[in-house]
């Protein structure tokens, strides 16, 4: 009896060893620049901003990623123009909770700007899933941030740190398709936190 309890222990060890080797492992690179997304139409230029504090339009919307500030320099007069007249009242994320903050953003064709301003805007935008820059900002959304991943044949498995932002935070294994749609495949871990916004 002591065998078959020693050898079942043994078993289950061996198995949770089995599950974290199968993890993803490639991280994430620390930024991105416009040549390494594969969009959906010619963009010769992209940016993340995040709007102000609902009904403060006063000030201008920060802008928090260029995603090539080099290709910015050279804009014409009539492309920034373009831009700074980009705006929206909507985000396809949010931040300042428990006020609202939208995070969009604004793209250029050559005559013309697209405003990313919901998840549906944001995957049109992106076309296929089919870049670790695309995954990444596809998933970090909702105070979630990318850990690890791997490309699979349905698409790419992630390992996703999550915060509901009222007591719990936690990872886990998704598995993300090139459509933008994505499978909760395991829950890694979840704990209690002290914090509700």
């Amino acid at each position: 009896m002591k065998l078959y309890l020693a050898l079942t222990i043994l078993s289950l060890l061996c198995l949770s060893c089995n599950d974290s080797d199968d993890l993803p492992k490639q991280a994430f690179a620390d930024e991105y620049q416009l040549a390494d997304f594969n969009l959906s139409d010619s963009y010769i230029y992209w940016e993340k901003r995040r709007g102000n504090l609902y009904g403060q339009d006063e000030q201008a919307d920060e802008v928090l990623i260029q995603f090539d500030a080099e290709i910015y320099t050279d804009l014409s007069t009539e492309q920034v123009a373009l831009l700074d007249t980009a705006d929206t009242n909507n985000g396809y994320d949010a931040q300042c909770l428990p006020e609202y903050c939208p995070l969009y953003g604004v793209a250029l064709l050559n005559d013309s700007s697209f405003v990313i301003e919901s998840m549906t805007d944001l995957v049109d935008f992106f076309g296929d899933i089919d870049t670790e820059a695309e995954l990444y900002h596809l998933l970090a959304v909702d105070y979630s941030v990318p850990e690890t991943f791997e490309e699979n044949d349905e698409g790419y498995r992630v390992v996703i740190a999550w915060n509901n932002l009222c007591g719990l935070k936690g990872t886990n294994l998704i598995q993300v398709y090139p459509d933008g749609s994505q499978e909760l495949i395991k829950e890694l871990t979840t704990e209690e936190t002290d914090t509700c916004v």
